[in-house]
């Protein structure tokens, strides 16, 4: 781990030179409040002719120019009113959209634009369209102790099989100042379980630019691995509806010290030695709104090893070192974002489990057209060696998030492929879409047989959809060998 950690920082300080004498974090690049005045910000080079049009210069190319002010980057302060503002930078005769902005929006005609929107107070949000919805949270409160500082503190409430309602208090402190820390508390109680979780994490920047920085995290109480992607939020209304929880509850309580580098290009590396303690929980409520789709949630199960016979063996100690790099350079959450998505992960486990693992994800989401998106994800892991493996660190294929269609959950192992293609149409202004896809996949036991003769999952089908995810209305059939009958499912994000 010293070693690692020592590659790292070695790394780390040639990056933030590097970054500090070329470029500027894209976070500090976001159009922010000075004074009475939003100033936009981009990365170009300094021989650049570079300009801002939007709604507020009725998209003239000469009428706000950027000044030159070091380190690669471009400034203009415009004086905008509240309310919404469209934009676009011009670089050398060029129309791009803001790269420091995941958030856009499509106009009539079919053009793409970056958005923000300004406060009444001239802070610029940075939740853009959406931050209406959020901010109009009663249990969300946000604060600015200094400029360029948040401070956010709200509640939220959960509900699940293990510890049935909890009540959660939220707080975070984030920052884009030099050396300043950023910091995030998350506190739950369950009412049923009369278990308490708590969740907390440090980072102390090591540079000016935030390109590099120590931390730690903590947690002791109710986790769970959440490979399928939905949501804690989507979750509790499914179980709170009809009894449908889709996660696998076991106790923990970890602490992780980490080292973060952020590289050019949209690349992030963390390198990290967690140290956590398993133990299994059991469902403890069986309430529900609706009694037609179950009598009874299903049964929590207890941590188990791959291949033991008792079915047991999972609770214990892991010491376990975690390196994971990711490059990210979506451009927004919602059907008609743009942009990639690589992960690389790798665990080597020691203490009472001795075992390896990988995990290799990408994902490419493609406007070929205003109103026609297609979007891919090929995703795999396996393990090395022959050494017995917790059950929750292993892989689960079949229904929502994976392959639709299927029973959820329906094969597991120390290994996995998947494979997901989605096609967008939109109408009505865009606001909507109507979508096909293609699932197939596969999880199987690497050390009890071959690939070839593992199980595969295959399904077809076709949905509507939100333009921004937060709803999903999808038929799935399975096909190929292992056939069934239509599922319909209804989402409150996107699939992956």
């Amino acid at each position: 781990m010293a070693v690692i950690l020592g590659c790292v920082l070695g790394m780390a300080a040639a990056a933030a030179r590097s970054r500090a004498a070329d470029t500027s974090p894209e976070d500090d690049l976001y159009p922010h409040r000075r004074g009475r005045y939003v100033v936009f910000s981009v990365h170009s080079p300094r021989t650049a002719a570079v300009s801002v049009i939007g709604d507020f210069n009725d998209w003239q190319e000469d009428a706000t120019p950027l000044q030159y002010v070091g380190s690669g980057v471009w400034e203009a302060a415009v004086r905008l009113p509240e309310g919404m503002c469209d934009y676009k930078f011009v670089v050398d005769g060029k129309k791009m959209l803001d790269p420091s902005n995941p958030e856009e929006t499509t106009a009539t005609d079919g053009s793409v634009h970056s958005r923000i929107r300004v406060l009444a107070d001239g802070r610029v949000s940075h939740y853009s369209w959406t931050s209406k919805r959020r901010e109009a949270l009663p249990t969300r409160v946000t604060l600015e102790p200094r400029v360029g500082s948040r401070l956010t503190l709200g509640g939220d409430y959960s509900y699940q099989r293990v510890d049935g309602s909890s009540i959660w208090l939220t707080a975070g402190y984030i920052s884009n100042l030099p050396y300043v820390p950023e910091a995030s508390l998350r506190f739950g109680y369950g009412f049923e379980s009369e278990n308490a979780t708590l969740e907390a994490d440090f980072s102390q920047p090591l540079v000016p630019s935030r390109a590099l920085a120590i931390g730690v995290s903590y947690v002791d109480g109710t986790g769970y691995e959440n490979q399928s992607g939905v949501g804690w939020r989507e979750n509790t209304i499914f179980a709170l509806l009809f009894k449908h929880d889709f996660n696998d509850y076991y106790k923990v309580q970890g602490v992780e010290p980490y080292v973060r580098l952020r590289l050019p290009g949209s690349n992030t590396l963390r390198v990290s030695y967690a140290v956590e303690e398993y133990d299994s929980l059991v469902t403890q409520t069986d309430w529900s709104l609706f009694e037609a789709s179950s009598d009874r949630f299903r049964a929590n199960p207890p941590l188990f090893l791959l291949n033991e016979p008792n079915g047991l063996g999972g609770s214990g100690r892991l010491e376990a070192t975690r390196i994971e790099i990711i490059h990210d350079t979506r451009r927004a959450h919602q059907v008609g974002g743009v942009g990639g998505y690589v992960r690389g992960f790798l665990e080597l486990g020691g203490g009472d489990f001795s075992y390896a693992r990988w995990i290799g994800d990408g994902r490419a989401y493609m406007r070929l057209g205003p109103p026609v998106h297609v979007a891919a994800r090929f995703r795999a892991g396996g393990r090395f060696g022959n050494d017995e493996i917790p059950s929750q660190k292993l892989f689960y294929v079949g229904g929502l998030g994976t392959v639709r269609g299927y029973e959820f959950r329906s094969l597991y192992g120390d290994s996995e492929i998947l494979g997901n293609l989605e096609y967008t149409f939109l109408f009505w202004d865009l606001r909507y879409g109507a979508m096909a896809f293609y699932d197939a996949g596969t999880a199987w036991t690497s050390t009890a047989e071959p690939l070839s003769d593992a199980s595969v999952l295959q399904s077809v089908g076709f949905g509507l959809k939100t333009a921004d995810n937060d709803f999903q209305l999808t038929f799935a059939k399975p096909v190929g060998g292992i056939g069934g009958d239509w599922e319909t499912v209804v989402r409150l994000k996107r699939t992956f």
